[in-house]
């Protein structure tokens, strides 16, 4: 069997929150490790589909196991700093337990701090390896690293991943301003098609991704973008039309297009 680490690219090392030391380590590490093969199977991917390593993370001792997906730069290269070591990727987590009180939601994801990221914090996701700034006719925008290497994989698109519904925006506090990255990116496709998650009529996250689509029209021209009407998640239906049997680049021209 081949370790994840062979695979990484980076230095992986573990966070200050790991409290694992001694003959514990090898046990997390194949817990986080099980867990991790199974998490991306669930989206059709393996741990070298997105160079994903396991987290020592374990806030208050609550988390059962976790690994990250390491974010590129936008030419598909990890953001590692001169020593190697990665300083933003986002970290997936399974809880044993609640955490705290007191001490923030338990959400399935956590990521280093605006203090340690800056503008990172709020980066897109660019699966490893793909060079946006060639541009190209169509760049799909996804919410989600794992739909959207999903995506990448199995119908060979440029792609870009946006953490959240609201992980387009420059800052937490602007409204009005899509993401450097995703702004300069935009610029080298003569296409943009957005695929948001299954929840798309939901009053809050329609109205985020009907305003990321007007800021895109704004900048490349209102007719050479669109947002899509998936049923689904895209990558629980490409992993479903592929158990069907279907080819996956048929199904996916069939996905209409989100209507007012």
């Amino acid at each position: 069997m081949i370790e994840p680490a062979f695979f990484l690219g980076y230095r992986s090392i573990t966070p200050k929150e790991s409290s694992f030391t001694g003959t514990a380590i090898p046990e997390r590490k194949k817990r986080c490790t099980e867990f991790m093969k199974e998490d991306l199977a669930r989206s059709g991917l393996d741990f070298k589909d997105v160079h994903a390593d396991v987290d020592f993370y374990n806030r208050d001792g609550a988390v059962e196991a976790a690994y990250k997906i390491p974010y590129c730069d936008k030419d598909g290269m990890p953001l590692v700093d001169q020593d190697g070591i990665l300083y933003m990727y986002r970290t997936r987590i399974s809880w044993s337990h609640k955490p705290l009180e007191g001490k923030g939601k338990k959400g399935k994801y956590t990521q280093p701090s605006k203090i340690i990221a800056g503008e990172l914090a709020t980066a897109p996701y660019i699966p490893w390896g793909l060079n946006l700034l060639e541009g190209g006719d169509i760049l799909y925008i996804c919410e989600g690293e794992k739909k959207t290497a999903c995506v990448h994989k199995y119908l060979g698109f440029p792609a870009l991943g946006i953490g959240g519904k609201d992980q387009w925006r420059s800052s937490e506090e602007d409204d009005v301003a899509l993401h450097p990255w995703i702004a300069e990116i935009i610029q080298g496709f003569e296409q943009v098609v957005i695929v948001p998650d299954g929840y798309i009529l939901r009053w809050d996250i329609g109205k985020s991704y009907s305003l990321l689509e007007a800021l895109i029209g704004d900048a490349i021209g209102a007719e050479n973008v669109k947002t899509l009407h998936p049923e689904d998640k895209i990558d629980d239906l490409i992993v479903q039309w592929r158990a069907d049997g279907l080819d996956v680049a048929e199904q996916f021209e069939l996905i209409p297009e989100l209507t007012e």
